[in-house]
């Protein structure tokens, strides 16, 4: 997947109750917001946890 960490929308996957990974969670970017919404999506259910991160506003969006 995308990792690019300079592009606006970060996805993480938090795949246990204690992440260890930090930047290592990250599992898609992307510029659009559209995309990120079906990433999460996608993965919802599957995974303990999936955010979105705005890297130009440094807030984790609310699902």
């Amino acid at each position: 997947m995308n990792q690019d960490l300079t592009k606006r929308y970060w996805i993480f996957i938090i795949r246990e109750y204690y992440p260890t990974g930090g930047l290592d969670d990250v599992v898609y970017t992307t510029d659009m917001l559209s995309d990120a919404l079906d990433i999460q999506r996608e993965n919802d259910g599957i995974w303990d946890e999936v955010y979105i991160f705005d890297s130009e506003r440094r807030k984790v969006l609310e699902g």
